[in-house]
Parts: structure tokens; C-alpha cells; sequence
């Protein structure tokens, strides 16, 4: 291989690594945004969970306090009536009222059980709702740590793109032009790999065995050499380090 062909194909292989440090970049990036993204969504949905709970529990307080209500003021109309049976004078006008004044009391005991019965309906509502709450709030903090962490670590992550972009525009002037047209569509693909070594006899990025003409072909440095399974740009490690110490 010539020297520089060795140093062509060494250049390609550190712009592969800035590459592969964006892809990283890019990803930790997009995490981030999908872990507070998640939890946006999850808080909303809360939220609404947590709205129609409320509802229900300030609905049946409503109901309880109406029927409350209600049954005090039939209460009182039966006392009412109970205190006039004393003036009717005819014993059996007298006993079907009395007949029907018993008949309706024990209307009212059924309905106050009922209403007694929806106090612990309340307490369950409002036990939910105040459960609901709290995994709501917490999930607020939650989200609003996420957010102020991702404030500085998107900071941090321009930053360390800023520097990568500057090291492959460095790396990428010493490639011959018909190099990188086609390590970029090798990259399109293979984003944080786009070029491997071969090792064995076997290309290490689809792990197939390479004829013989492989090697030769990466050591004139003529052009790109591909894996004929995987399309990867291919490179024997020992011609590069081989050169560098020379």
C-alpha cells in the first residue's frame, strides 16, 4: 500500500470514529427527548385520569348533600304528620294514616342506609383521587427535573458536536472526493460503522470470510474496498498501524 493510500484510508477511519461520535451525540440527544416526551404524555394522561376522578368524587358529595337534604326535610313533614294523628277523631282514618306514616318511616330508614352507604362510596373516591394526586405530583417534579438536567446536557451535547464537526471537516480533506461520495452512502447505512476491519480472513462487521483478493485489493489503495456481504468499507488494521510507525 502506498503511504498515501495508508493515510487516506487512516483518515477515513478517524472521520468514521467523529461519525460514530455524532451518531452517539445524536442518540443520547434524542433519549433524552423521548424520556421527557414519555413523561409529558404521561403526566397529561394522569391529568385527565385525575380530572374525571375528581368529577366523580365531587359528584357524589353533591348527591350525598342533596339527599341529605331531602330526607331531613321528609323527616320533618312525617313528624308533622305524626303530631296530627291525635286530631283525627275516626279510629280507622286514624290507623290507616298511622299504617301509612310506618310504611313511609321505614322508606326513610332504607334511604338514610343508602346515604350512609355512599359516605364510604365518598371516602373510596376521594382516597383514589388523593392516590391519583400524588403520582401526579410526582410525576411533575419528575418531569421538571428531566427538563431543567436537559436544559444543560443540550448545551453540553452542541457543544461536543461543534467540536466533532470540526474534527471531521479537518479529517475530510485529505479524502479524495470519489472516497467520501462513497463512504457517505456506505454511512447512510451503517451510521456509526461504516468502516471495519478485517480480521481472519472475515469481514468484522457481518462477520463473512473475504477471499484472498480482499486483502490484496485494500493494499493498492486503488479505491474503497467493500465487503461483498455487508457493503462496509473495509481496512486491515496491521498496514495502518504498520505505517503510523513508520
Amino acid at each position: 500500500m502506498s503511504v498515501d493510500g495508508t493515510e487516506r484510508l487512516a483518515k477515513l477511519i478517524e472521520l468514521n470514529k467523529v461519525d460514530s461520535a455524532l451518531v452517539n451525540i445524536r442518540n443520547e440527544r434524542n433519549e433524552m427527548a423521548s424520556v421527557i416526551s414519555a413523561l409529558t404524555d404521561e403526566l397529561k394522561e394522569k391529568e385527565v385520569q385525575l380530572e374525571g376522578r375528581e368529577q366523580a368524587f365531587t359528584a357524589k358529595k353533591d348527591s350525598h348533600s342533596k339527599e341529605e337534604k331531602v330526607l331531613k326535610e321528609e323527616r320533618e313533614r312525617l313528624v308533622g304528620r305524626r303530631k296530627q294523628l291525635s286530631s283525627i277523631v275516626d279510629y280507622k282514618t286514624q290507623q290507616s294514616a298511622n299504617r301509612e306514616i310506618e310504611h313511609a318511616s321505614k322508606q326513610l330508614d332504607k334511604r338514610e342506609e343508602a346515604i350512609i352507604g355512599m359516605l364510604d362510596e365518598i371516602s373510596a373516591l376521594e382516597e383514589n383521587y388523593n392516590v391519583l394526586k400524588s403520582e401526579v405530583d410526582s410525576l411533575k417534579e419528575k418531569l421538571e427535573k428531566e427538563q431543567n438536567d436537559a436544559e444543560g446536557a443540550y448545551a453540553a451535547f452542541e457543544e461536543r458536536e461543534n467540536e466533532n464537526l470540526a474534527k471531521r471537516e479537518a479529517a475530510a480533506k485529505d479524502i479524495p472526493p470519489e472516497w467520501l461520495n462513497t463512504y457517505d452512502k456506505i454511512l447512510e447505512r451503517y451510521p456509526s460503522d461504516a468502516i471495519v476491519k478485517v480480521e481472519n480472513s472475515q469481514c468484522t462487521g457481518c462477520f463473512m470470510q473475504v477471499g484472498p483478493q480482499i486483502p490484496v485489493q485494500i493494499s493498492r489503495a486503488e479505491n474503497l474496498v467493500k465487503c461483498p456481504g455487508c457493503s462496509r468499507a473495509l481496512y486491515i488494521e496491521e498496514l495502518i498501524a504498520g505505517s503510523s510507525s513508520e
